[in-house]
Formats: structure tokens, C-alpha cells, sequence
């Protein structure tokens, strides 16, 4: 890309050098049934993650925020879950799960160099030493299927360790037309979400079927303050009549308030909205089909 430095000509930069990643993992899993309605299930993973840099150019520009940084990084990642299942009756089952996982590190986490991220409209820098971030999950979910209706609950915790989030770097001038300044990822000690999900999918009749989506998630960090790019209390409902060569869905897409944010991740609250969809697919070949929507905000 080019980048327009304050009061300079423009330049040209690898907003992402050439990164060679490989890796090699080893899972294995199993599930055994303990009684006539209990099952468990146990699996793991593990592996090594390389990542090294091939381009002069990109490796010139990470040296000039990480002057030792060789141009190469290894990484064993990993993780394991269980899960119990309970089957009360023939349409209703339970089940409760934990798992561990040290996941590997994304290319922009890592190695991003001014890369424009249009969620938050900041150019992100990366970091090629940052620990690995881990998380322990813990799931309870429940599901009721009749044949017509399938409903289906859960609520989940998961609880980080060297969590990995993009801080604002006021020293530093953003590089991309529009960008509200500079982030670098970084690791905090420790951070935390929680939320629930609940879809309803209900057949109506044979062309008919009704679904209906709601999930919310609640993110703070070490110190209590609200995680960024969190969004509020959201769902969605949807309308879908179907015949033998063409579909229409109605869709009402919708989304809260948004007032828990934190000024030090350079979010601002958001208003709640509302978008309606339109939406239809017409087969007129085998292999051609024709497809059309409409959004309305």
C-alpha cells in the first residue's frame, strides 16, 4: 500500500511482509457411551507453528519497532476438551463442556505493519514477540427437537490468559487515508466473556419455516474495563418460503444500544439499528441459478 505520512511525499510499505507459515498438528478424540443416556467425549490436539520472513523489504520494516527480531518464530500450540452429553428423553438432550487451547498467533498479530482494520478504522501493528494466548471454555447447553421445532440454548464462559487486543499508540501517525490513529497488539494478563446464544427454527408447514436467532456476550479485562469489539445484545429473524425452483426470506436483522466500551481502546457508544432483508433465488438452468437482495436500514 501507500502510505501518506503528515507533511511528507508518499511511500510505499508492505502492510504485510511475505510470511512462510507452516505447521504440522496431531489430534485424536474419542467418545464413549457410559450409560444408556450419558455419553463423553475427550479429545486433543497438539502441534508446532513456524512462521519466518522472506522479504527484505517487510523484514526492514519490522526492525524498526523489534531491531532483534530475526525473521523467524516457532510455537507449540495445543489443547484438549471434554464434554458430557445426557439424553433425558428421544427430542431433548444436555450437555456440559470445558476445554484448554493455546491457540497460534493470526499473521496481522504477529506481523502487521500499519495494516488498516475497517471494524475500528485504525492501522494495526504487529507483534512478532507476544506470548501465545490461552483459554479455558465452559459450555452448558440444552436442544429440543420435535421434528418441527428445534430449539437450542447456550451459555458459555471463556477465561483468557495473555490475551491478545490491539492498544492505541498515541506517539504514533496513522499511515492510511481515513484512520482514526495507530493500534499495536498487545497481551493483557488476563480477560473474559460471557454470553448466551438461543436459536428457534420452526418448519411452519412444507414451503413455511420461521428462524429466529438472539445472542449477547459480555467481555472486560484485567482491570474491569470493557473488552473492545464486543458487540451488544443482537439477533435476527427470518421468514423463508420455498418452492420447488425459487426461495424468498424476509429478514429483520437487529442490534441493541452499544454502551459498553472503553475510551482507552478507541471505541465510542453506538446507537441500535435495524436493517430489513429482502432476499430470493430463482433456479432457471440445473446449473445456473439467479439470485437477488434487498436491504433496507
Amino acid at each position: 500500500m501507500t502510505m501518506y505520512v503528515p507533511g511528507s511525499i508518499p511511500m510505499y510499505m508492505l502492510t504485510w511482509p511475505d510470511v512462510d507459515k507452516t505447521d504440522g498438528t496431531l489430534s485424536l478424540g474419542t467418545t464413549k457411551q457410559l450409560l444408556s443416556k450419558l455419553s463423553l467425549s475427550v479429545n486433543g490436539w497438539g502441534g508446532f507453528v513456524n512462521t519466518s520472513i522472506d522479504n527484505e523489504v517487510g523484514m526492514g520494516e519490522l526492525m524498526i519497532f523489534y531491531p532483534d527480531f530475526t525473521g523467524k518464530d516457532s510455537r507449540f500450540v495445543g489443547g484438549v476438551s471434554a464434554g458430557f452429553r445426557y439424553f433425558p428423553s428421544e427430542n431433548i438432550s444436555a450437555g456440559i463442556n470445558y476445554s484448554f487451547n493455546k491457540r497460534s498467533h493470526t499473521i496481522s498479530e504477529q506481523y502487521a505493519f500499519y495494516i488498516f482494520n475497517r471494524l475500528d478504522s485504525y492501522d494495526y501493528v504487529g507483534d512478532p514477540y507476544l506470548k501465545n494466548e490461552t483459554v479455558n471454555q465452559f459450555e452448558l447447553n440444552v436442544l429440543a427437537n420435535t421434528g418441527k421445532l428445534r430449539l437450542e440454548t447456550s451459555a458459555f464462559g471463556y477465561f483468557f490468559s495473555d490475551y491478545i487486543l490491539g492498544e492505541v499508540n498515541e506517539s504514533l501517525s496513522a499511515m492510511t487515508e481515513g484512520s482514526r490513529g495507530v493500534k499495536i497488539y498487545q497481551n493483557i494478563p488476563s480477560a473474559k466473556l460471557l454470553g448466551f446464544e438461543q436459536t428457534a427454527d420452526y418448519q411452519i408447514s412444507s414451503k413455511f419455516r420461521a428462524i429466529n436467532n438472539i445472542q449477547y456476550t459480555y467481555g472486560i479485562d484485567n482491570l474491569g474495563e470493557y473488552l473492545p469489539q464486543i458487540p451488544p445484545l443482537m439477533g435476527s429473524l427470518s421468514i423463508r418460503f420455498s418452492e420447488r425452483d425459487y426461495l424468498l426470506q424476509a429478514e429483520t436483522v437487529w442490534a441493541a444500544a452499544q454502551r459498553n466500551v472503553n475510551e482507552i481502546y478507541g471505541e465510542s457508544q453506538s446507537p441500535s439499528f435495524v436493517v430489513f432483508n429482502l432476499r430470493g433465488s430463482l433456479k432457471l438452468f440445473k446449473r445456473c441459478l439467479l439470485m437477488r437482495e434487498l436491504r433496507i436500514f
